[in-house]
């Protein structure tokens, strides 16, 4: 909890109390990823070495499920030489519902137009990126204002359907506060939650 307090609204007897809660967004696990890597392939010296494996032994067994296993086994070891498996770490990218085709296309183009101008380091290829790179985040806050906008209004009046849309992008980590409200009354200070709400 950031900061909690009270304040006199002029409606009622009652004064209006508010909490400000300090949350954070949510980061899904990261998740094992093995794939091989293609870094340094060279795809003119893997044909070559393909070419010089026997793949003939693998026609002595009579059983196809022999002939199958060797056949990978003598594949697997020229790929495995040239992409060799590696295991990556990554997390989980949640769809976004509020990048649009046209905002996804955009930030494509600015990526590539970001490793152009970091390669060729060009003033005109950065001022390009500048602007896509602008151009993108406007785009983005549009967006994203829209949704919640739209968001408000379909589940208006509906606090649990509301909620539960909201919830993904806060944090539903429960975090315990020690702190209190505490509020003046005629020189007295009253810390009771019971008596700050009836006060």
């Amino acid at each position: 909890m950031g900061d909690s307090d009270v304040v006199e609204t002029g409606l009622s007897d009652h004064y209006l109390i508010y909490t400000v809660l300090n949350i954070k967004p949510m980061r899904p696990k990261s998740e094992p990823l093995i794939k091989r890597s293609l870094k340094n392939f060279n795809q003119k010296a893997f044909l070559e070495d393909l070419s010089k494996v026997p793949f003939s032994t693998a026609y002595i067994f009579d059983d196809s499920d022999d002939v199958y296993w060797c056949w990978e086994t003598l594949y697997n070891q020229v790929i495995d030489d040239h992409a060799p498996i590696r295991k990556f770490y990554r997390r989980p990218r949640i769809a976004s519902k509020f990048i649009t085709a046209e905002t996804r296309n955009a930030m494509k183009e600015r990526d590539r137009l970001k490793k152009k101008c970091y390669k060729s380091r060009n003033p005109t290829d950065w001022e390009q990126y500048r602007q896509i790179r602008n151009k993108v985040v406007s785009m983005r806050r549009k967006s994203v204002q829209e949704h919640f906008r739209k968001l408000c209004v379909d589940k208006h009046g509906n606090q649990k359907k509301f909620w539960s849309t909201i919830k993904p992008y806060i944090n539903s980590r429960k975090i315990k506060s020690n702190s209190r409200t505490v509020i003046k009354d005629n020189e007295k200070i009253i810390t009771d939650t019971k008596e700050v709400v009836e006060t």
